[in-house]
């Protein structure tokens, strides 16, 4: 606990070197795992070492087969012969079925993050992995009464883009995978006609040859269809400054729809792909607007290891705001953009989940 207290070092000891990078809570501190546990006895884990294994466990190093990942997308694990599931990005195919015969008391997978890690087909196993990700929507009553102080003062009505640019994949395919979120919401989302919203564009990005793009298909939201949801408030009033003026034009009056944006940017405002939004949308608005709320999560201390901690609970506060909106836009492929699309934005409008794998 001594490495919390970093005022106290001039030079920061060497057994402190990641300390600040991680913490732990309880998974129903997060989440209400209630129904889960009753199906499924939980062991919550406070120590990541081999060690705690076997002298809390006693399971051995000769009693666990490690499944190791060496890149990212290594391993997908099915239930069905995996020659009856081609197309995918991951390297390997593991069988659970191979996995069950095993004698060992321990079989440790790397990750199993990923939408499509798990490909099912046996319906009792898909409705385990159902209750599983319905149990890992966010509940903490302080960040939920946060994300409906945002919404409040947004005027109670909003749309949302979650949008991932920080890194990899996301950060090579940032261009398309903005244009894309920004058609998605103007288009889809808010009905604008498709030569008005190409006109837009153009005068926003000072082009003469774009054409209209192919908006994916979200097939999997297609097979758990939701309820219609109800027609957005003609005037939204929020209770913060708008940094534009509204539209006056009736066709593009929908677009005064206040706008949250959740991403890992960390200076959204300025960044210069996220430009279209701002001047797309007289009302958009990020979570760095809502200082009084992020600086509730301040007196927030982790019970584990002293650490403070609103800087891991800001992107949760930040999903819960988006999932909390009246239509999201996610970025195409991102894993956690999806977790906020299926499972949140669904279980907080109190519909079925979208599952994917």
């Amino acid at each position: 606990m001594h490495c919390a207290d970093a005022s106290s070092w001039k030079t920061l000891p060497v057994e402190c070197t990641d300390y600040y990078d991680y913490t732990m809570v309880p998974w129903n501190w997060l989440s209400n795992i209630t129904t889960l546990a009753a199906d499924q006895p939980l062991i919550q884990r406070w120590n990541m070492s081999d060690a705690w294994l076997c002298e809390i466990l006693g399971i051995t190093a000769n009693e666990t087969f490690l499944v190791k990942d060496n890149s990212p997308y290594q391993f997908r694990f099915v239930d069905a012969d995996p020659l009856d599931m081609p197309g995918s990005r991951f390297e390997d195919t593991v069988s659970m079925s191979l996995l069950s015969q095993l004698p060992h008391r321990l079989i440790q997978v790397g990750s199993l993050f990923g939408s499509s890690r798990l490909r099912l087909r046996r319906h009792r196993n898909m409705d385990i992995r159902k209750e599983v990700r319905q149990s890992m929507v966010f509940t903490n009553e302080i960040l939920l009464d946060l994300a409906q102080t945002i919404k409040t003062k947004m005027g109670g009505e909003y749309v949302a883009a979650h949008i991932r640019l920080g890194d990899g994949h996301f950060e090579r395919n940032a261009e398309r995978n903005v244009r894309l979120i920004w058609w998605k919401l103007v288009r889809e989302l808010l009905g604008i006609h498709e030569d008005v919203a190409l006109d837009l564009e153009l005068k926003l990005t000072n082009s003469s040859t774009l054409s209209p793009p192919t908006l994916p298909v979200n097939l999997a939201s297609l097979r758990t269809p939701h309820p219609p949801l109800p027609a957005l408030p003609s005037v939204i009033l929020p209770e913060l400054t708008c940094h534009r003026p509204w539209y006056q034009n009736p066709r593009l009056a929908v677009l005064n729809t206040p706008l949250f944006i959740s991403t890992d940017v960390a200076d959204p405002a300025s960044h210069a792909l996220l430009r279209r939004f701002f001047e797309t949308f007289p009302c958009t608005f990020v979570l760095a607007d809502f200082a009084d709320e992020t600086a509730a999560l301040a007196r927030l201390k982790s019970g584990y290891d002293g650490l403070m901690l609103k800087d891991f609970l800001v992107p949760f506060l930040d999903a819960i705001v988006a999932g909390n909106a009246h239509q999201l836009a996610a970025t195409e492929g991102s894993t956690f953009s999806q977790f906020v699309q299926d499972v949140l934005w669904r279980q907080y409008h109190g519909w079925e989940i979208v599952q994917r794998g």
